[in-house]
């Protein structure tokens, strides 16, 4: 995610609260690049979430490559269905 979104959504420090990074993250941006970031984060908390329950429920464990997949198809569903949110590292 770091390189596919040009290091706007970045790991979290290690020990940090999930709602801590989020804010730390979120802070100081303007309003467009804010609601860009949040979309992203929450796409991939979203995906993650989802991976662990099928690791924990199922059984079943995707490669951290389907997992970025799932996210980039994601968000290029809800481009296509509302707009945004652009990423840096997109020709859009």
């Amino acid at each position: 995610m770091a390189r596919w979104t040009q290091n706007l959504v970045k790991i979290p420090d290690m020990g940090s609260s999930v709602a801590t990074w989020w804010q730390q993250e979120l802070t100081g941006l303007p309003k467009k690049l804010r609601r860009t970031k949040a979309a992203l984060l929450m796409y991939t908390a979203w995906n993650l979430w989802k991976e662990r329950n099928q690791r924990i429920f199922e059984h079943n464990r995707a490669i951290a490559t389907r997992v970025f997949q799932e996210i980039k198809a994601e968000i290029l569903i809800r481009k296509l269905a509302v707009g945004g949110p652009v990423v840096p590292s997109d020709p859009c």
